[in-house]
C-alpha cells in the first residue's frame, strides 16, 4: 500500500495504491479556501490520507478515478464505471504504468476548475 497526498495552493491530489491487487484510487479535490487548519496541516493531511470522513466536508469538486489492470491493459474508470483512460500495460511496475494516467487526471481536474472559476 502507498498513500500519497499532494497539496498545491488549494488543489489536493490523493493517490492510494494497492500493489497486491494492482489497483489505485486517485482523487482530486479543492480545499475550501476559508478552511483554516492552523498549525495542524500535517494531521489534516494524515486524516485525509487515512480516509477519515470528517475531513471530507472541507473539500469540493471531488473527482475520482479507479485504476486497475484488465486483460493486459491498464484502465482508469470514473465512479459510474465509464472508461476514461486505457493503455497497454508495459513491462514497468504497476505504479509507473499509473503515472501517465494520474498526470492526465490531474491536468483535467485543474482545467475543469479553471473553466468553472473564470
Amino acid at each position: 500500500m502507498l498513500n500519497k497526498i499532494t497539496l498545491s495552493n488549494n488543489f489536493l491530489l490523493m493517490e492510494r495504491y494497492d500493489f497486491k491487487m494492482d489497483m489505485a484510487l486517485i482523487e482530486s479535490s479543492y480545499l475550501d479556501v476559508s478552511f483554516d487548519y492552523g498549525n495542524d496541516k500535517v494531521n489534516f493531511l494524515k486524516g485525509l490520507a487515512s480516509g477519515d470522513e470528517k475531513y471530507k466536508e472541507f473539500l469540493s469538486d471531488n473527482r475520482k478515478v479507479e485504476i486497475k489492470v484488465l486483460n493486459g491493459e491498464i484502465i482508469g474508470t470514473n465512479e459510474e464505471g465509464d472508461v476514461l483512460y486505457h493503455r497497454p500495460m508495459n513491462k514497468q511496475s504497476f505504479y509507473l504504468n499509473c503515472v501517465p494516467i494520474v498526470k492526465k487526471f490531474k491536468e483535467k481536474s485543474l482545467q475543469s476548475n479553471m473553466v468553472k472559476h473564470h
